[in-house]
């Protein structure tokens, strides 16, 4: 459908043509007036009309929005900019891995380039970022109306990866290496001009060279100037390699007298002084000097009684007391007696006295002088010695009584042979005695040195029953408990083989059980024995009573 404008009249100034969508939502009219016409696209017409209206003079949007003409050229130079670096048609660009956005000066043999590149994470040496070669030409990054560049929350680092070199930038102050310093220090330091403790931080090494129109040096502990260097107040660190101060020789030398050398110091560090005219000394090694050599000779052998293998001539008299702990004069020389000869030595070394008086004697090689008469009844006899060595005792058919011991050979050449020793453990109740357990008690018996036949019987009380269903074993021994050996085993029980049998099923009845056995038994040293017992069984039970003798023989 088509209406010709340019027959409207005056009557008529204006032509209004609208079509609307079925849902009466959207529209498209076309309104044309005296000197004017409009094309409207709206939506939204039942809620909240928008849309544009085009007429020759521009755009105009219903949020009072307008393109003119003058602006609609600038806009189309923008777009034909952004199209031609971004081709996508204006959308987000991504960028893939070591995908890269280039900006050149020429399209062949560009001497400005500008990459952004995406990277690869994967290799050390690509990075997330932008590169150029400007040609000569800084890149800059600017804003024409004067707004501020930020960096925001972050920090700014100058990377020297020849070097290598870090330092970091950052809105409080400046980093570099492992000294940091604040913008306010920096200033406040002199206008930017860092101070000797930032210097230092960074090198202390002044490499020969010189250090012109100082007026004073801080040194730490005073003037100690130490090893070519110079320590500054502060902890700043040190200037080090100094070879000249002032055009001196440094470190310098010295005009100070001794005194003062060792009022500095009085450790010479292992060094020798030689040349030495003359050296007043009081002491050596907090001896003094020069050692005493007046001292009479009780003061000497006070310090020291050791000659050292050396002689002693042209003496006029000792006066000594003994010689190598012996008495000095020697016995037998007079005024000395039989007392102290016999006290210096009572070994005559096979020598005889003769022409003696008389002589006091109490015993004869150890026995009693004089001996025992015949007249002297046993007991007598016996206090002057108890040994008959190997002569035989005729005791002319009488008894010897309250004897305590008689080591007795043979009687009428006969070999005597002593009774073998036995010994009894009456029963005894040992108590509780639970499973895979020992307990040891009752009367000590005195047992020698020997090996024995013991025979023992462990009688168990009604707690440990066979119950029904299975048989059940049971297995236990007895033992020796010495007081100052400890415990003392039986043969068989040493190797593994103890007595065991079947629990009984009948002890409500009276059947209880009981293990009985003969073994054999060896006792190394002499002590006070006590019996114990050990049982086991495989039900685990406990004998609350637990009845234990023996009876032992030696064989």
């Amino acid at each position: 459908m088509s209406v010709d404008l340019q027959n409207a009249t005056t009557s008529s100034p204006s032509l209004n043509y609208e079509v609307k969508s079925l849902d009466q939502n959207q529209s498209v009219s076309f309104t044309a007036y005296t000197g004017t016409a409009d094309l409207l696209i709206r939506k939204d017409l039942l809620t909240t009309p928008n849309g544009i209206g085009l007429n020759a003079d521009g755009i105009a949007y219903d949020d009072g929005t307008t393109v003119t003409s003058t602006s609609w050229d600038i806009i189309t130079d923008r777009i034909a900019y952004l199209s031609a670096i971004a081709p996508n048609n204006l959308n987000p660009t991504i960028l893939a891995v070591n995908d890269t956005i280039s900006i050149q000066n020429a399209d062949t043999a560009p001497t400005k380039v500008i990459n952004t590149s995406a990277g690869d994470p994967a290799l050390p040496s690509e990075h997330f970022g932008t590169s150029w070669v400007g040609g000569g030409v800084p890149y800059i990054m600017e804003t024409l109306d004067s707004t501020p560049l930020e960096v925001k929350d972050t920090t700014f680092q100058l990377n020297d990866s020849i070097t290598p070199l870090l330092t970091t930038m950052m809105a409080s102050g400046i980093t570099t290496g492992v000294q940091t310093a604040t913008w306010a220090n920096i200033i406040a330091g002199g206008g930017g001009v860092p101070s000797i403790d930032q210097v230092l931080f960074v090198g202390q090494n002044a490499n020969n060279q010189g250090i012109t129109n100082l007026n004073t040096i801080g040194i730490t502990g005073g003037t100690n100037l130490f090893n070519n260097s110079l320590a500054f107040v502060g902890g700043a660190g040190a200037i080090t390699d100094l070879s000249s101060i002032n055009g001196v020789n440094y470190p310098p030398t010295t005009t100070a007298d001794l005194t003062n050398i060792l009022t500095n110091g009085d450790n010479a560090g292992g060094l020798n002084i030689t040349n030495l005219n003359n050296i007043d000394l009081q002491s050596i090694n907090q001896s003094a000097y020069p050692p005493l050599i007046t001292a009479d000779l009780n003061n000497i052998l006070t310090n020291g009684d050791n000659a050292g293998g050396l002689s002693m001539t042209n003496v006029s008299n000792i006066n000594l007391s003994t010689i190598n702990g012996s008495p000095y004069p020697f016995a037998p020389f007079a005024p000395y007696g039989l007392t102290d000869t016999l006290t210096y030595s009572n070994n005559a070394s096979n020598l005889s006295m003769t022409n003696i008086n008389n002589i006091d004697l109490i015993t004869i090689n150890g026995a009693s002088y004089p001996p025992a008469s015949a007249t002297q009844d046993l007991s007598t006899t016996l206090a002057f010695g108890n040994s008959a060595g190997s002569t035989p005792i005729n005791m002319n058919s009488n008894d010897i009584q309250l004897c305590n011991d008689i080591n007795l050979v043979s009687i009428n050449s006969v070999p005597f042979l002593p009774a073998k020793f036995s010994g009894v453990f009456p029963s005894f109740n040992l108590g509780s005695l639970s499973n895979n357990s020992t307990s040891y008690g009752g009367t000590g018996v005195i047992i020698p040195v020997g090996n024995y036949q013991i025979t023992y019987t462990i009688q168990f009380d009604g707690n440990i029953t066979q119950g029904g269903g299975s048989y059940f074993m049971l297995r236990g021994y007895c033992y020796l408990f010495g007081v100052s050996f400890g415990i003392v085993s039986p043969f068989m029980v040493n190797n593994g083989y103890m007595p065991c049998q079947t629990i009984s099923y009948a002890v409500g009845s009276g059947y209880y059980n009981s293990l009985t056995a003969t073994d054999y038994i060896t006792i190394s040293n002499n002590d006070t024995f006590q019996l114990g017992a050990y049982q086991s069984n495989e039900q685990g039970q406990t004998s609350f009573n637990t009845f234990i003798s023996a009876v032992i023989q030696a064989v």
